[in-house]
């Protein structure tokens, strides 16, 4: 492997967080500052040494997860407004346009600064889903790509990591000074039973699945970069934009 060690334009690890790659373009999308608002932080997007950055959209409060979707041209994200005490999971298109959202929740003054965490995707672009743990119930929740509905929450206990693979989601607990890892199969009904894979002493604060099959796919950026000179957005599976980077514009 290779580790990298970028100076990204914008990025300020101190007010939000989030990266993620599109392995189908090879550009790299971040969570930076927004100049123009001191809580406020904006999307980015660059060649994977760093270069040729992009501003994609600016979120209406602090960005604190970020998931691409390549094959599907769609970005997802989770943002916390401070303002108005309420978080958010979004999606748009990976050029920034054609935002939804799909999830709302409102805290009260009293709770945890942040009640959304671990978003993440099961890579089955044939039935996508995202989901995501409210710290709250506690459960983890989702929402179908497909169908654009709620998926049922899922009551697992007090979830302190969570990753999907396909038609598997696997997640952490933790309580008393005891964890475990489970494996749980997903369904229509996500009925199905855990199963432990791995015991643990210490609190596990992130899972991730690496298999070079979860990065396939195509979309409009495929083959010759879409035609751009700088960075290619596919905006849905098929068709793509060209966006320039800060300081030039894509001629008429």
């Amino acid at each position: 492997g290779v580790v990298m060690d970028l100076q990204l334009a914008d990025s300020s690890s101190q007010q939000s967080e989030g990266l993620a790659i599109d392995w189908i373009s090879r550009t790299m999308f971040y969570v930076g500052r927004d100049e123009d608002r001191e809580e406020g932080s904006c999307i980015y997007a660059a060649r994977l040494d760093g270069t040729g950055v992009a501003r994609v959209r600016c979120a209406a409060g602090l960005v604190r997860g970020l998931l691409v979707l390549p094959p599907l041209g769609l970005l997802a994200w989770h943002s916390l407004q401070l303002e108005n005490g309420s978080e958010t999971v979004q999606v748009a298109s990976m050029d920034g346009t054609s935002l939804r959202t799909v999830h709302t929740v409102k805290r009260s003054s009293s709770e945890d600064p942040t009640l959304i965490s671990c978003l993440s995707s099961n890579s089955d672009w044939s039935n996508p889903n995202i989901f995501w743990v409210n710290k709250r119930s506690p459960s983890v929740e989702g929402y179908s790509l497909r169908t654009h509905t709620p998926i049922p929450a899922l009551h697992l206990g007090n979830t302190t990591a969570l990753t999907a693979y396909r038609s598997m989601l696997y997640f952490a607990n933790f309580s008393l000074g005891a964890g475990a890892i489970y494996r749980l199969e997903l369904s229509e009904e996500l009925a199905g039973e855990a199963v432990a894979v791995r015991t643990t002493s210490q609190e596990v604060i992130s899972l991730a699945v690496y298999d070079p099959g979860l990065q396939e796919g195509s979309n409009g950026c495929t083959d010759d970069n879409g035609g751009c000179e700088q960075l290619c957005m596919p905006v849905n599976s098929s068709t793509s934009r060209c966006m320039c980077t800060i300081g030039y514009h894509v001629s008429a």
